[in-house]
């Protein structure tokens, strides 16, 4: 099992197309797929991961989801990190037509907030790999296997971890080759890098800023703000947050970084650390 999710833990495998990699497939015994120029994961391909140490300027202005992904990771609840994933796949649904793939983004949706069980997620998972494995193209290949990493059920926190790795790591190829099909994948984010930049700015959604954690003080928590907070993420009403924000501050807050945040352009995912923050959500 251990070794399992050593494999899990390491996105970044590039394989013909006839076998996307994926984490959520990942086996050692199909390592015998890779070809052995392509059985470095990105991250030993030169990509700093947690090398250097993490600074504030460095979280704020970092363009690689993986490095600020892995520093955070410790400190993360098993119900955000599971939603970066699935806000990364959100990038992409317009790739997706398979009700499965589509019902397992929601399913694993649910499930990181309680409302399924890991029966409906596994379930879901296993329709989501078998409409992955009848795709052609790259871009739904890689879209559809976003989707497989963000509903896989997680073996640990490493497992975890690569897993939601994977999944963005798949919505940036999906989003990529959609508009350059003939371009080659295997080294993406030293060919596009800007690319990976939403995803960076996803997990900076969710969590936030560390070096300057804000606690609520309950003065703020007037019937408004809670049921405009609620509505938000449960319609996915993100074009509220402006009206959050001025409720927020009508009952008190005088925080910046709440208050820009709500009225700042994005992305705002379901996972947003204010909505998070007013709702009590971990």
């Amino acid at each position: 099992m251990f070794g399992k999710d050593r494999v899990d833990a390491r996105p970044g495998f590039e394989v013909g197309l006839s076998r996307i990699w994926s984490p959520a497939r990942a086996d050692p015994a199909a390592r015998c797929f890779l070809r052995p120029s392509m059985q470095t994961p990105l991250f030993e391909k030169g990509y700093a991961v947690a090398a250097d140490p993490m600074t504030e300027a460095r979280w704020l202005g970092s363009v690689d989801p993986f490095p600020i992904l892995q520093w955070v990771w410790g400190r993360l609840s098993d119900r955000r990190g599971r939603l970066i994933g699935c806000a990364g796949c959100r990038h992409v649904t317009h790739l997706i037509t398979d009700p499965r793939t589509t019902g397992a983004l929601e399913v694993a949706e649910r499930f990181a907030d309680a409302e399924a069980s890991s029966a409906e997620l596994e379930a879901a998972h296993k329709g989501a790999t078998k409409a992955q494995n009848a795709q052609k193209r790259k871009a739904l290949l890689f879209a559809y296997a976003a989707v497989m990493d963000a509903s896989a059920p997680w073996r640990s926190p490493t497992s975890g971890h690569g897993l939601t790795a994977g999944a963005l790591t798949n919505a940036v190829r999906a989003k990529v080759l959609e508009a350059e099909p003939r371009l080659g994948y295997a080294h993406l984010q030293r060919d596009r890098p800007a690319a990976f930049t939403p995803m960076a700015d996803l997990v900076r959604e969710v969590v936030g800023n560390p070096f300057r954690p804000v606690a609520i003080d309950p003065a703020w928590l007037t019937p408004t703000v809670e049921q405009l907070a609620r509505g938000t993420y449960a319609e996915r009403a993100f074009d509220r947050l402006p009206v959050l924000a001025d409720a927020l501050q009508d009952a008190g807050c005088d925080n910046d970084d709440v208050l820009n945040h709500c009225r700042g352009p994005g992305p705002h995912v379901r996972g947003c650390w204010v909505v998070d923050l007013v709702l009590g959500k971990e």
